[in-house]
C-alpha cells in the first residue's frame, strides 16, 4: 500500500465543498469547490496520485488532505485493470 499527504494553511485552498452531506446527490450544492485555489489543490493531489499509479503497479493508493482551517479528508484512489486471456 502506498500513500501521500498534503497540508494547506488557508481555508481558500479547500478542494471540496463542506456544505453537502456525505453521499448526497443534491446537484444544487456541488461536491467540488469552484474557487481557483480549490481547483489548484484538487489538481495537485490528483497529479500526485496519477504519478504514483503511473510509475508503480498499484490498483489502490490512499492519501489525506488536511487544511489547517480544521478540515481533513481521507481519499482512496482506485484504477481498473483490464486484461484478456
Amino acid at each position: 500500500m502506498t500513500g501521500f499527504g498534503e497540508l494547506k494553511n488557508e481555508a481558500r485552498d479547500e478542494p471540496f465543498t463542506l456544505g453537502q452531506p456525505l453521499y448526497s446527490f443534491d446537484t444544487e450544492v456541488p461536491f467540488e469547490s469552484d474557487t481557483m485555489c480549490g481547483r489548484d489543490t484538487r489538481g495537485q493531489i490528483t497529479l500526485y496520485a496519477n504519478a504514483i499509479q503511473a510509475t508503480q503497479f498499484r490498483t489502490h493508493s490512499f492519501s489525506f488532505f488536511i487544511n489547517l482551517a480544521h478540515v481533513g479528508h481521507c481519499l482512496a484512489w482506485h484504477i481498473r485493470v483490464h486484461f484478456t486471456y
